[in-house]
């Protein structure tokens, strides 16, 4: 009779371990996306001070151990959430800044282009509002810590498109670039920072669809008329 093999022995005596019983494996980059998504949401909710290691490793599922491993302290993990959103920003409206473009038309529907995307951001990402008002709240410590790293880049961008702009003639001469670009940013967030407020103001929820829409229009409009009057007045200069 044919001996079997022992590793036929071996193969066909070896247990199943159940499903349920087999050792998970840690996915690194899984588990700190999840710990900084609850992060998110629980500083954007009660902001900085409100907000204590505890609940963010209880509804993450990992231990203090973990949230360390990842982050160093709380400030640490705070850093990262408010990093994470300021680049996530970035990304939306970078491409609308890097365009090429030759003339008046071109640096116009660049302007509104990353109007228009400021706006969508800061609907589709509320909690981000909710964040930065926070920060604001708190001291604006972790703001200026990362002005280099984002903040500052993505300013410095904006700004020089604005003067550009105002060197052709699309927007006034006597609008200064940063307080435009404080202008645009007062005009979009202010919106969602107070929609509770503005429902009776509006006379329909603040956050509908429908109203976020007409919300953008408007916006767009009032910016895009800034616009126009200023190259319109250009235009009648250079005829004279």
């Amino acid at each position: 009779m044919k001996k079997r093999g022992v590793r036929t022995a071996v193969r066909r005596n070896k247990k199943r371990i159940p499903a349920g019983d087999r050792p998970k494996i840690r996915d690194a980059v899984r588990t700190r996306a999840r710990i900084l998504a609850v992060a998110h949401e629980r500083f954007s909710k009660n902001g900085y001070a409100g907000t204590s290691v505890d609940d963010i490793v209880t509804a993450s599922g990992v231990t203090k151990r973990m949230l360390y491993h990842y982050f160093g302290d709380k400030e640490g993990i705070y850093r990262e959430v408010f990093l994470a959103g300021w680049k996530d920003l970035e990304t939306s409206i970078q491409g609308r800044l890097q365009q090429s473009f030759s003339g008046k038309l071109d640096l116009l529907q660049m302007s509104t282009s990353v109007l228009e995307t400021l706006h969508d951001y800061i609907a589709e990402h509320q909690s981000f509002m909710r964040l930065m008002m926070w920060e604001g709240l708190e001291g604006g410590i972790i703001s200026k810590e990362i002005w280099k790293d984002v903040r500052g880049p993505l300013y410095t961008q904006a700004r020089q498109l604005l003067s550009i702009a105002i060197g052709q003639g699309i927007i006034p001469k006597q609008l200064d670039p940063t307080h435009l670009i404080i202008s645009f940013v007062g005009a979009v967030t202010y919106y969602f920072g107070y929609p509770s407020s503005l429902d009776a103001m509006i006379g329909q929820p603040t956050l509908s669809p429908e109203a976020i829409q007409r919300r953008k229009e408007q916006v767009i409009a009032l910016f895009g008329l800034i616009f126009r009057l200023a190259s319109s007045d250009a235009d009648s200069a250079a005829v004279a």
